[in-house]
C-alpha cells in the first residue's frame, strides 16, 4: 500500500451552511469531524471535497471544509456560467483544483455552455472538469468531451455499452473516479481491467462519503475488490499517484 492515500471523492455537509430546498431530499449533516472519524481506519491523508447541487453556487461551505481539513485536501467547485476571473483566483488560492459539471440534454444550462465554461476555467486556472452525465448519453457527448483539455468522469459511466467510448477517452487522457464499487455488477467491475490496461493513469479511488453505501467497511471492501481485479501493484496509482498528478498535490 502507498504511504499516502488520497480520497478522490467525498462531500462535506456542515449544518452551518444552508442547503437548497429545491434539491430535496436533502443530505444529512456530515461535518469534517464526521469525515475524519470515518476515514481514520482507512489511512487517507488527503482528498478532494466535491461540491453538490444542494450547496448551490456559494463557495463558503467548500472553503470552510478545506480550511478545517487542512493540508492535503483540495476542492472541486460548482460555478455559474458568469463566474469572473477574480473569483477563480480566490478559489484557486484556497485550494480549489477542479470544476464540477453536469451535462444533460434539455437541461436549463445547455451542455455547450457548460463545456465552454470548462475550457475558460482551464485556460485561466489549469483546473480539470469533473463531469457527471447519464451513461446513455456518453456516446453522444464523446467527441465534445474529448476536446476538453483535462477531463474526469465518475463511475456512473461504467456500463458495458459505454466501454468503446470510455476506452477512447481514457486513451486520450481522461480520468475516471471509482467510488461505491460495491453497487457495480460483475460485468462492470470487469471493465476496470480494460480501462487500467488502456491507461494506468486513468483510475482514481474515492470513498464517496457520506453516501449510504460508503460505510468504512464498504470502502475497505471496495479496496479489496480493486486489489483482486487489478492486482495490489496497481493500488499506489489508484490511491495516490494518479490523483496527486491531477489535483497537483504534494506529499506532506
Amino acid at each position: 500500500m502507498p504511504p499516502y492515500r488520497f480520497d478522490a471523492h467525498c462531500h462535506i455537509f456542515d449544518p452551518h451552511f444552508a442547503l437548497q430546498a429545491s434539491c430535496a431530499p436533502l443530505p444529512a449533516a456530515f461535518t469534517c469531524d464526521d469525515y475524519r472519524a470515518r476515514v481514520a481506519p482507512l489511512g487517507f491523508t488527503g482528498g478532494a471535497v466535491v461540491a453538490t447541487p444542494a450547496q448551490g453556487w456559494r463557495q463558503g461551505h467548500l472553503l470552510d471544509a478545506l480550511r478545517r481539513l487542512g493540508p492535503g485536501y483540495v476542492g472541486v467547485a460548482r460555478l455559474p456560467l458568469n463566474v469572473g476571473n477574480s473569483e477563480l483566483d480566490t478559489l484557486n488560492s484556497f485550494g480549489v483544483r477542479g470544476l464540477r459539471l453536469t451535462l444533460k440534454r434539455g437541461a436549463s444550462v445547455a451542455p455547450e455552455q457548460c463545456l465552454a465554461l470548462a475550457r475558460r476555467v482551464h485556460q485561466h486556472t489549469g483546473w480539470h472538469a469533473e463531469v457527471t452525465l447519464d451513461p446513455r448519453e456518453l456516446a453522444d457527448f464523446e467527441e465534445s468531451l474529448a476536446q476538453l483539455p483535462a477531463l474526469c468522469l465518475d463511475l456512473r459511466v461504467l456500463a458495458r455499452g459505454c466501454l468503446p467510448s470510455l476506452l477512447r477517452l481514457v486513451e486520450r487522457g481522461a480520468r475516471i473516479k471509482l467510488f461505491g464499487i460495491g453497487r457495480l455488477n460483475a460485468s462492470c467491475t470487469a471493465l476496470l481491467d480494460d480501462l487500467y490496461s488502456a491507461n494506468p493513469q486513468a483510475l482514481m479511488f474515492g470513498s464517496g462519503l457520506p453516501s449510504a453505501d460508503s460505510t468504512t467497511a464498504a470502502v475497505q471492501r471496495d479496496l479489496d475488490t480493486l486489489s483482486e481485479v487489478l492486482g495490489e501493484a496497481a493500488l499506489p496509482r489508484l490511491l495516490w499517484h494518479n490523483a496527486a498528478q491531477l489535483y497537483r498535490v504534494q506529499p506532506f
